[in-house]
């Protein structure tokens, strides 16, 4: 059967939480299958962890294709050169998806929807999480971002922009977002790049949780992001030390 969705997982070190995002994507490719007759292929792509995230990918029968830990576009890229479907969907490793994902990502590109994020919905514990989350949904907003814990394209136009910049280890989905819409045309006349309707995921909380107040209020604004895109050691709780 042709495959018409590749989900493409980046993992590193990521045992504690994989188990659950690969349940959830394959109940949702299940569920495409069952109600479009649209089959799927889950990919993780293995970013030189040390842990058990690779047995844990081939238990649940994934592809499984070994990365070279140079940050997570290198690793999105990585999955999206083995991937054999018509559309790329990216997922972070500690990120749940609902059932009707892929088939609400289907509905969105009968109506011509070539590329774009799905929306993440996170879960607060602490009194200062509401404000800045909600700070950040309002500069978002204005600013045309996206955020990579669950994106999709259209695979011919993401090989078309040349994927991810894999010289950005921070806000690299933006960026990719920002080249997928301005070439979205090349694709075909009416295409449009979006956020896709009716449909939200969940990612894990795990980072700010164990981050305080003021290294989140640091580290993760605006202005001191901007001038660290490139800094893979700035960023070291990505790609050095992740949280558990």
């Amino acid at each position: 059967m042709e495959t018409w969705f590749s989900i493409i997982v980046p993992a590193y070190n990521e045992q504690a939480v994989l188990a659950d995002t690969l349940h959830s994507i394959q109940a949702s490719a299940d569920y495409l299958l069952s109600e479009a007759s649209l089959a799927s292929e889950i990919i993780v792509v293995d970013d030189q962890s040390t842990d058990s995230t690779h047995k844990i990918a081939r238990d649940f029968g994934c592809t499984v294709i070994k990365a070279q830990h140079r940050g997570i576009g290198a690793a999105r890229n990585f999955g999206a050169q083995a991937a054999s479907g018509h559309f790329l969907t990216f997922v972070d490793a500690d990120t749940r998806v609902p059932l009707h994902l892929l088939t609400s990502i289907l509905d969105a590109t009968k109506e011509g929807l070539v590329a774009g994020p799905v929306t993440p919905v996170y879960t607060p514990i602490y009194w200062w999480h509401h404000p800045y989350f909600a700070a950040w949904r309002w500069y978002a907003s204005r600013n045309n971002m996206a955020q990579g814990v669950c994106q999709f394209s259209d695979a011919e136009l993401f090989h078309h922009v040349g994927g991810y910049d894999e010289s950005l280890k921070h806000a690299e989905d933006t960026d990719l977002h920002r080249r997928l819409a301005a070439h979205q045309q090349s694709l075909r006349q009416g295409a449009s790049v979006g956020p896709v309707p009716g449909v939200t995921v969940q990612p894990s909380m795990r980072r700010y949780e164990q981050s305080s107040f003021w290294w989140t209020i640091l580290k993760l604004n605006p202005i001191v992001t901007k001038r660290n895109l490139n800094s893979q050691r700035f960023w070291s709780e990505w790609y050095v030390q992740p949280p558990r």
